[in-house]
């Protein structure tokens, strides 16, 4: 199973979608502000994933609010 997803990372390298040089020079402003985020999500992709995974949370938590609530 490792092996599998080693052998899958190496293949995606220099091939992931983006520009490197412009994530560089972002990350380099972020990093001169004042109040520079925890997290970053760079990349319609990253954008779609973590969307995905807000989601299903949100799903997941309205489903047992009521037992959250009552504790």
């Amino acid at each position: 199973m490792v092996g599998a997803v080693v052998s899958q990372i190496r293949g995606a390298d220099g091939r992931q979608p983006g520009d490197p040089a412009r994530i560089a020079r972002i990350l380099l402003d972020i990093a001169e502000t004042g109040n520079p985020p925890l997290r970053l999500l760079l990349g319609k992709d990253a954008v779609a994933v973590a969307q995905r995974m807000a989601d299903r949370l949100a799903t997941e938590d309205a489903a047992w609010r009521p037992v959250s609530e009552s504790v």
